[in-house]
């Protein structure tokens, strides 16, 4: 009370006093060191064995479980989450934002190979990852063209070739997700992946596997051009250069909101004689408002309608989804269609890491 009684008896005073500190305050955030992109590391370790022509069970047997045994020792260790496929295992740790997760890598390193001896004989790389957002791309461009690049051996070795090298030296890069094509009109001298395969590029950089796009909803800027058949077309002429090629690969797709769309592509897929194994696109928890935009920037098709139509409601607007039963959807077919090669997850963090980390965690293992 007493505050308030002199607040009323010194208006002037009080007026003076918030004006102040409304002053030093814009005055200190024109002082604040911001950045667009501030170099924060990662509070996580993600630990990649590839080991083809197996399956999920041998895979989970042999090595996921060896691996993690091994790594739960690390202190420190808040969560860990793992996938076993026919083709890898992934393993990836969590830690509190306090640890220096140099020396964790460090660690981890260590713990994978002191059980080296458990592991298949046949097994020939182990990747442990650590990183920041200073890692992550700050500008990305997309490059096209629909003229013969015979002739472009200067651009070629200039723009691309040395850029490779330079990446895969310094981080000892051996898988890639190349994706290209997507805009309705060629804005450089590479208009599709296959172009930028077909460079050699990555195999002569010693890439071991290579990763694709698919779109089970289909790609609207592809096929309203080139018609449907074009991404089943593409797709094989990929898969055949990889193999061709003594390289392993992978499909990552599109996000999208439901199983079913994912079952029939795949069908489709694997008819047509394409059988690299797929890791479907599924997006984190986020608001309906947050999915719903994404939805709209990136195309996403007919499994989209019930977020558009939640959308639409203002009360629901801000609610967050979350894709537990297209995870579990995904789960059945993996389980029961697994001539369908469903590999698993990838996850689009749209609402942010720490939902997707503790809903990941609530997840039954």
């Amino acid at each position: 009370m007493r505050h308030t009684e002199i607040a009323l008896h010194r208006p002037v005073t009080t007026v003076v006093i918030f004006v102040a500190l409304a002053l030093m305050g814009l005055i200190s955030s024109r002082l604040l060191p911001l950045e667009q992109f501030p170099d924060i590391e990662f509070p996580g370790i993600f630990v990649q064995i590839p080991y083809s022509g197996s399956t999920p069970e041998e895979v989970e047997r042999l090595i996921t479980r060896p691996v993690e045994e091994a790594l739960a020792t690390l202190s420190g260790v808040e969560r860990m989450f793992s996938t076993s496929s026919e083709s890898q295992a992934q393993i990836f740790l969590q830690f509190g934002w306090d640890e220096n997760m140099g020396a964790k890598g460090i660690e981890a390193r260590a713990k994978v190979d002191s059980i080296r001896h458990l592991l298949p004989d046949d097994i020939r790389r182990v990747f442990v990852f650590t990183g920041s957002l200073g890692d992550q791309p700050v500008l990305q461009l997309r490059i096209a063209s629909e003229r013969d690049l015979s002739d472009s051996y200067d651009m070629l070795d200039r723009i691309l070739k040395r850029r490779i090298e330079r990446l895969a030296k310094a981080g000892d890069v051996k898988t890639y997700l190349v994706l290209g094509g997507g805009a309705p009109e060629p804005v450089g001298d590479y208009h599709c992946a296959l172009q930028l395969l077909e460079t050699g590029v990555f195999e002569a950089n010693g890439a071991r596997i290579l990763g694709v796009a698919g779109h089970p909803e289909g790609n609207t800027d592809i096929t309203k051009v080139h018609g449907e058949a074009m991404l089943a077309t593409a797709l094989k002429q990929k898969q055949a250069y990889i193999r061709e090629n003594g390289m392993d690969g992978f499909i990552a797709t599109q996000f999208l909101f439901e199983a079913e769309p994912v079952a029939k592509w795949a069908e489709g897929l694997r008819a047509a004689g394409i059988d690299l194994p797929a890791w479907v696109g599924i997006p984190g928890p986020a608001s309906i408002k947050t999915l719903a935009k994404y939805a709209a920037v990136c195309g996403v098709g007919n499994s989209a309608r019930f977020i558009r139509k939640q959308a639409l409601n203002v009360t629901k607007l801000l609610s967050v989804s979350t894709p537990d039963k297209f995870m579990n959807d995904l789960a059945s077919i993996h389980v029961n269609k697994p001539d369908l090669k469903i590999a698993g997850p990838h996850m689009y963090p749209f609402g942010g890491f720490d939902k997707l980390f503790d809903w990941l965690g609530s997840m039954p293992r």
